[in-house]
Parts: C-alpha cells; sequence; structure tokens
C-alpha cells in the first residue's frame, strides 16, 4: 500500500485477510466519516488491483442499509473490470464518491464524506480510474492530515501550522527581527524606558522621607526639598515620556513600512492554489489587519510589557531591602492575579479568532 492509505481498525484488517483471492492486492485504503444514512459514522474504502469495496465498522449502528452492493447492510463490492471511469460529485457539506460503469453508463454512488475529507477522496478517484484502467497507480503522497497532530484540533488549512500550537517564544524572536536593522534607536529606547520606569520608584522613597523624617521632625528644609524632588521628577518622566514617544512614532512607521513590504513580497512569491484556496477579503485582512497589529505590537505592546516587568522587578527587589516576610506576603495573591489572566486571554484569544473572521467576511463582502 502506499502512504497515501489510511490503516485499517484490527477488526476490518483481519477480515481483510480472509476476504483477498490469490493475486489479489490492497492498492490503498480510506476512511470516511460518513455512513450510508448520511450520519457521522466510520466507513472505509478498501481498493484492490481487482475490486473496490466499502465496509462498515462492526458495532452498534452498523446495521443500515443503502439498498446497494453485494448484500452487507450498508457496504458494496465492484469489480474493477466493469468500471469504466471515477468522479467525485460535490454535494452539501462533503462529497459523494460514484463509478460510471461500462455497461449503460450507469452512475452509482459509492461512498459518502465530508468536506474535510475531500482532498483525500479525490485522489482516491483519480486512483480508481487509473486502476480501471489498468495504469500505473500514481497518488499524491502531499496530502495532509485536517487535524493537528499535537493537540488535536481542526487546522484552518491542512497546509499551515496549527495557530493553537505555536511556539510563543520562537514566534517572539521572528517578531523581534523586524527591529534588527534599527538596533540602536531599539537599544536606546529601551534604556530610555528603563530610566523611565526607574523614576518611577523614586516617588514611594520621597514619601516615605517625607512620612518618617520631614513631618515628625518638622524639618521644613527636608520637605521642601522632597516637594522639589517630586516636582523634578514629574517634569523629568514627563520629558521621558514625549522623547520616547516621538521614537516609538518614528521606530513604528519603519518597522511598519517594512512588515507590510516583506508581506507583500511574501504574497507575491506563493502559488496560485493559495489563492484558490482562500477568499480575496481573507487574503486582505491578513495582508492589512495582521500587519497593523504586528505593527501596533512591536510599538505598544512590548514596551508596555517590558516597562511593566521592569516596574514589577524594582518594586520587588525594593520590598525585598525592607522586609523578606512582607514581600512574600504581598506576593501570596500573584499566583492567582497570573491564574486569572491566563484564563481571561485565553477566552480573549479565541474571540478574537472570532473577530478576525468576521472582519475578513466584511472584507470578501465589500470586495464582492
Amino acid at each position: 500500500m502506499t502512504h497515501f492509505s489510511v490503516p485499517l481498525p484490527p477488526e476490518l484488517a483481519s477480515r481483510l485477510t480472509t476476504t483477498l483471492a490469490d493475486g489479489e492486492a490492497v492498492e490503498f485504503t480510506l476512511r470516511t466519516d460518513v455512513d450510508a444514512a448520511l450520519q457521522y459514522a466510520d466507513r472505509w474504502l478498501v481498493v484492490t488491483n481487482r475490486r473496490v469495496m466499502v465496509w462498515e465498522r462492526p458495532g452498534p449502528g452498523s446495521g443500515r442499509t443503502n439498498g446497494r452492493g453485494n448484500g452487507h447492510t450498508g457496504e458494496a463490492e465492484i469489480t474493477l473490470k466493469h468500471v469504466e471511469v471515477s468522479e467525485v460529485q460535490p454535494i452539501v457539506g462533503g462529497g459523494l464518491l460514484v463509478l460510471k460503469m461500462k455497461k449503460g453508463g450507469e452512475i452509482r454512488p459509492l461512498v459518502h464524506y465530508s468536506n474535510s475529507m475531500s482532498a483525500r477522496f479525490a485522489e482516491a478517484a483519480k486512483g480508481i480510474t487509473q486502476l480501471a484502467k489498468a495504469k500505473p497507480l500514481l497518488l499524491s503522497e502531499d496530502i495532509r492530515s485536517d487535524r493537528c497532530a499535537k493537540c488535536g484540533r481542526l487546522l484552518p488549512d491542512p497546509k499551515e501550522r496549527c495557530p493553537f500550537c505555536v511556539d510563543i517564544i520562537q514566534a517572539m524572536g521572528r517578531i523581534l527581527l523586524y527591529l534588527k536593522p534599527y538596533a540602536w534607536y531599539t537599544v536606546f529606547t529601551v534604556f530610555i524606558t528603563a530610566l523611565g520606569t526607574a523614576i518611577q520608584l523614586v516617588p514611594p522613597q520621597l514619601t516615605r522621607t517625607i512620612i518618617d523624617k520631614a513631618i515628625p521632625g518638622k524639618d521644613y528644609h527636608l520637605l521642601a526639598m522632597m516637594v522639589l524632588g517630586f516636582l523634578a521628577v514629574n517634569v523629568t518622566s514627563t520629558l521621558l515620556q514625549i522623547y520616547n514617544g516621538k521614537q516609538l512614532a518614528w521606530l513604528g512607521g519603519r518597522v511598519g513600512t517594512d512588515i507590510r513590504a516583506h508581506v507583500f513580497q511574501s504574497v507575491e512569491r506563493l502559488g496560485m492554489n493559495f489563492f484558490d484556496r482562500r477568499h480575496v477579503g481573507q487574503v486582505m485582512a491578513r495582508v492589512m489587519n495582521d500587519s497593523g497589529n504586528l505593527q501596533n505590537f512591536l510599538i505598544d505592546g512590548f514596551p508596555f510589557l517590558a516597562q511593566n516587568a521592569l516596574l514589577l522587578g524594582g518594586i520587588v527587589f525594593l520590598l525585598m531591602r525592607e522586609s523578606v516576610m512582607l514581600t512574600l506576603l504581598i506576593m501570596i495573591p500573584v499566583p492567582l492575579m497570573f491564574i486569572g489572566q491566563y484564563l481571561f486571554w485565553k477566552y480573549v484569544r479565541s474571540l478574537s479568532h472570532k473577530a478576525w473572521n468576521q472582519f475578513a467576511l466584511l472584507n470578501n463582502r465589500l470586495h464582492e
């Protein structure tokens, strides 16, 4: 058998060994997910060099009949020498594999399948036609599973990665490569961000000095110095934010241009089969909306995450200097907060996929 085949379950594999005649060899086997009564259930297409057979898996619910075949309930057996050609016919939600017989041109329905198996059964129809005409069996091996091998979810496109199993660290590394041509600007922006974060840690220290020393000791000079310190911190923080905003705006324009140019170049190199499988609106949503989201993440999202991570680290460091026990008590709710954030963003992620699909559908309707 070829790699195109899907292995039979043990009970059908043992039945196959007793069914094959002398000199008969199995060419390929396929599983379908629709039975003779058009209900979701496993059926199996078995193609040898002499026959085409449809078998049901033994078990409850396998006693339906389609009124055709060799007398088995919901099963069929047809000799290849009587077949002229095999075809697939699209129906709502799936397709139907049919055989056109040599005698009288009769069209005989063979097996139904859902849309997720259309590619495999199109190849199966081609293979049956080749065998019926005594030609060599040539089937495409580049037919991938419609489900992710890691998580088992249904893939949006069998030729693409599972969006739920993307390596986040690897994806972040690829995204940050867009900042590589502007390394010095990026480093300086990170430095300004770190400096602004450090300045935000100063006001609590000034407040502590006022409460612990200036007010109890009635030290008005120290109090005035602390007030001037607050003013200096606010002015410096505002100036840093203005400068950093200008830097990020310039960097965002450059990075956004590079991202869109890279996406357009990648789209131009894609084959026609990529565009045949997708609506125009879906491609436009990927090029425009996804590029914009990636740019926003690099310019707004990533600095926000970095700044808050640095701020959290600075707060923990200062608390540890004062009291380790107090720090541990304060950090007790943190794991619960992380768990809540994880569950919340897991829910939001599914909503973002729905929103993206609706945006792609809107673009497609506008294009039409």
